[in-house]
């Protein structure tokens, strides 16, 4: 992540898939200095931000709420998300780096795919 600020965190990541974005643009990808990467802005609405731990044995999730997203600032990657969180997180609370934005409210999803692969859950805020 990029940032996490009481119930605000902002996400980048290089591309994104387009059934995620109201349109999608290409762009040059900086850091490896190849010509094309894919970015726009996500879908207004309620996601589901949700992590694996490091070693694989934690699912963390939280539900957010859309705030704005595409190419915000210079310097990051180029597709760039900032949500609102249900809750207040703290940064120690966020177990990884590495996030997956889902659309929608998969939180029953996520803990019986956890209760399968015997993952400990953790909800943000909690």
């Amino acid at each position: 992540f990029n940032s996490l600020e009481g119930r605000r965190l902002t996400l980048s990541h290089c591309t994104v898939a387009t059934r995620l974005t109201r349109y999608a643009t290409l762009l040059p990808h900086f850091e490896t200095g190849n010509p094309y990467a894919v970015a726009g802005p996500l879908r207004d609405g309620v996601y589901t931000v949700t992590a694996l731990s490091p070693d694989y044995s934690t699912l963390w999730y939280v539900r957010a709420r859309h705030l704005a997203s595409g190419t915000i600032s210079g310097g990051k990657c180029r597709t760039q998300a900032v949500f609102e969180l249900e809750a207040e997180v703290e940064e120690d609370e966020v177990i990884s780096n590495h996030h997956v934005v889902i659309p929608g409210d998969v939180t029953e999803g996520l803990k019986v795919v956890a209760r399968y692969l015997g993952l400990r859950v953790v909800k943000g805020g909690a």
